[in-house]
């Protein structure tokens, strides 16, 4: 190929390149939606399918987030797993556009979501794999990764390009559930939407690290309201978040915000889908260790079940 056409080739790839980093950027891509969208799934195409004009795994990975905030789910399906390396963006965005096409349909087959559950599952998962002698003469257990799970990095800048929300709230769910099941305190657990998507029990809980977890919902949650701040049901996550882990003054904070956010400022009856009894009982055990005790008397009153007003729970 002359020097000539190769650079030009360069420059229409670095072209193209730019246009999905400003379409990623943006939230509201008008009449170039169809185009852009055509763009990314020929480059995902080319990529995956080992194509002689190969774009970088930068933009590849790019056009799999772009695809996923556009709603183009049906791309995924013509790639079969791909063979480079450990797992990565085609996998994730493979096992999610099918769960998020899922949801749409209102069919919530857990066949499906099994596929996403696992493959966030071998983030967590650690295999002992013998012992090992340490300088001080201690017998350790030697952990290792399994070469076909999913890093935390790879999960982490995956998230950070996603801006749709359905596929947050199902990253989230799926996360929030997991957590639920690790806690094993019914009286801390998170609401999480489409919890019919997932098991409800995991099959060796002492494999998989919680530490890890915590800290991959957590930033997971952080970039969701980055995206977008006015999601009460996200909010009220946060405030269950905030309430599991003791924070009792910004659990109530965050569930004040949601009801805020579902009730036109508290000029109209929040939904009972978001603010039901359990909601109203953890604000009054909050209000109830911030010594707000009349506060704590007045929450008990709005539930609708007679038999939740007891004692606050105690998490």
């Amino acid at each position: 190929m002359p020097q000539w056409r190769r650079l030009a080739s360069l420059l229409a790839s670095e072209v193209r390149h730019t246009e999905v980093l400003q379409a990623a950027a943006s939230t509201n891509l008008g009449a170039r939606k169809a185009e852009l969208a055509q763009l990314a799934r020929d480059t995902v195409l080319a990529y995956y399918r080992d194509a002689d004009t190969d774009p970088c795994q930068e933009m590849a990975e790019l056009c799999c987030t772009l695809l996923l905030n556009l709603h183009e789910w049906d791309v995924f399906a013509e790639l079969e797993r791909q063979q480079r390396g450990p797992v990565g963006f085609l996998e994730l965005s493979k096992v999610l556009s099918a769960v998020c096409k899922d949801v749409c349909l209102n069919k919530f087959t857990r066949s499906i979501a099994q596929e996403l559950w696992d493959l966030v599952l071998s983030m967590f998962t650690t295999n002992f794999s013998g012992h090992k002698r340490g300088a001080s003469g201690a017998v350790k257990d030697t952990a290792q990764r399994d070469a076909n799970a999913l890093s935390r990095n790879t999960f982490h800048s995956f998230v950070q390009q996603l801006k749709d929300n359905l596929a947050l709230t199902i990253l989230l769910s799926c996360l929030a559930k997991l957590y639920n099941i690790l806690k094993e305190d019914s009286s801390v657990e998170l609401c999480l939407e489409h919890a019919q998507l997932w098991p409800t029990v995991v099959t060796s809980p002492s494999s998989l690290c919680k530490a890890t977890l915590t800290d991959v919902f957590q930033s997971t949650l952080q970039h969701c309201l980055a995206v977008n701040n006015s999601h009460a049901g996200w909010v009220k996550l946060l405030a269950d978040f905030c309430y599991a882990q003791g924070h009792h003054s910004a659990a109530l904070k965050h569930y004040l915000t949601s009801v805020l956010m579902s009730s036109d400022y508290f000029s109209q009856t929040p939904p009972r889908t978001l603010v039901d009894d359990t909601m109203y009982r953890k604000m009054a055990h909050c209000c109830t260790k911030l010594q707000c005790h009349t506060q704590a008397a007045l929450l008990c009153q709005l539930m609708e079940e007679t038999g939740l007003r007891g004692p606050p729970l105690s998490p």
